[in-house]
């Protein structure tokens, strides 16, 4: 063999050893993002987490299968399975669980200790909060309005109105949230001005001042019909209830009726009222000794006369109450000091909670042996906390098919109060300890069934 042939074949030899070497060992799989993040508990986390597998000497391993994992109540992580790329890395996007606190996931490759991440799950701090099943604002404790979209558009993000106006209270009513402001005026924003293109950008919305030189107004509420318009209550801090808007059944309260109320004005007799509620063509309120009261148009029955009504007409019974919410079909619940709720007028929806009573102006308890600490409503129909921190819900927010007497539901959340600002097939709670969260009756993500209710809740973006 010639010393060529023999060169030759030591360098074949050679690339064969070569080729056959096996690659070293992996032995690492490691964070590289999305490690320590902070959202809001049902919301997907603005940055993916994403880990690197390794082989022994830190060359990159391409095709590493990733199992990703989550223990956290309906926490999602998407795709739970993935497939490291040219780089070594692979990516998942994290919708928290339900739940505030630290929550966890993990990324492993076959015996490999898995890779850990952490995030902190917190709620916004909101005094009023509500809109529609899409899209809500709150008004926040640093008296600013946030909206949101629901968790289904991706990550959380709480956007703060573009103004230096700043609110006392919020409501929402037919399209439209309106607001007392530190400056004595009245401050509206419409959910079709925060939906320029389709996309929704709370920032382009125009505030506009419904009201100027009014009272300090520590809560309001609205209600009517989407094309004859909405009447609008307010509470002043001097306890002074004023209305203003639609009003040709007497529903503003200032003794007449028939045109529009341009402007808030005082309810007849120099009313003070601790909590008030309007629905169509009607409204409701508590005196400061807790008396109810209600006015505007009688068909449903809310009222207590032949003939609608332009001032307040006591509500036929002796009981006080606490608080007074309003359906968007004409039926008034009331929460008394006994910790029992009693309903009157429609029950078209099931709203009265007792299993098909009649209409009438006549407080009647809904059925059960609860007892009841924060009551609230929306157009649909009616929700209220138990003594024991569950939430039961009757009328037709369950579902196309209303529920005629209190249903439990979403058992293993514990609540503390239901938040004011009216809202149609959303309502937010306060949970406990601490945080926001908005029910969705349509929602199907985080669905919770329950004697056929689906729903979800979901944390109010955090600031």
């Amino acid at each position: 063999m010639t010393h060529r042939a023999v060169v030759l074949l030591a360098l074949l030899v050679a690339a064969c050893g070569d080729s056959a070497t096996a690659p070293a060992p992996v032995t690492s799989i490691a964070v590289r993002a999305g490690d320590g993040q902070q959202g809001v508990p049902g919301y997907v986390l603005a940055e993916s987490l994403e880990v690197r597998v390794t082989d022994a000497d830190g060359v990159p391993i391409a095709g590493a299968r990733v199992d990703w994992t989550t223990s956290d109540r309906d926490a999602e992580i998407s795709p739970a399975v993935g497939t490291t790329d040219a780089a070594g890395l692979a990516r998942a996007a994290w919708r928290l669980g339900r739940d505030d606190g630290t929550q966890t996931a993990t990324a492993s490759f076959q015996a490999l200790g898995a890779a850990r991440f952490t995030a902190q799950s917190r709620t916004g701090d909101v005094t009023h909060a509500s809109g529609t099943s899409a899209h809500q604002c709150g008004r926040f404790t640093d008296d600013t309005v946030r909206c949101w979209a629901g968790p289904d558009g991706g990550p959380a993000n709480a956007v703060a109105l573009d103004t230096d106006i700043r609110f006392t209270s919020l409501a929402f009513a037919l399209g439209t949230w309106c607001g007392g402001t530190r400056t004595g005026s009245v401050a509206c924003v419409d959910l079709a001005d925060m939906l320029p293109g389709g996309v929704f950008r709370p920032e382009a919305a125009a505030v506009r001042l419904e009201a100027t030189g009014t009272p300090l107004f520590i809560a309001l509420a609205g209600g009517g019909d989407p094309e004859e318009g909405t009447t609008w209550c307010a509470i002043a801090n001097d306890s002074r209830l004023w209305c203003w808007g639609r009003n040709e059944a007497g529903q503003a309260g200032i003794g007449t009726s028939g045109a529009p109320v341009p402007a808030p004005t005082m309810v007849s007799g120099d009313f003070k009222a601790t909590d008030v509620a309007v629905t169509d063509g009607a409204t409701c309120a508590l005196d400061l000794n807790g008396a109810a009261f209600c006015w505007g148009r009688v068909a449903e029955g809310m009222v207590d006369a032949a003939q609608d009504q332009a001032a307040p007409v006591p509500v036929p019974t002796t009981l006080r109450f606490a608080q007074v919410v309003t359906s968007g079909h004409g039926t008034a619940c009331a929460l008394a000091p006994d910790f029992l709720v009693y309903c009157w007028g429609s029950d078209a929806t099931g709203g009265r909670g007792r299993g098909g009573i009649g209409s009438g102006p006549v407080p009647e308890p809904i059925t059960g042996t609860d007892l009841y600490v924060s009551l609230g409503a929306t157009e649909e129909g009616f929700l209220a906390v138990t003594v024991d921190r569950d939430l039961v819900v009757w009328g037709a927010f369950v579902s196309e098919q209303p529920a005629t007497a209190p249903l439990r539901v979403l058992p293993g959340f514990v609540f503390r109060d239901l938040l004011p600002a009216g809202g149609s097939g959303v309502l937010c709670l306060r949970a406990y300890p601490v945080g926001t969260r908005c029910l969705d009756r349509d929602g199907v993500a985080h669905a919770a069934r329950v004697n056929g209710l689906s729903a979800r809740t979901y944390g109010v973006p955090a600031t």
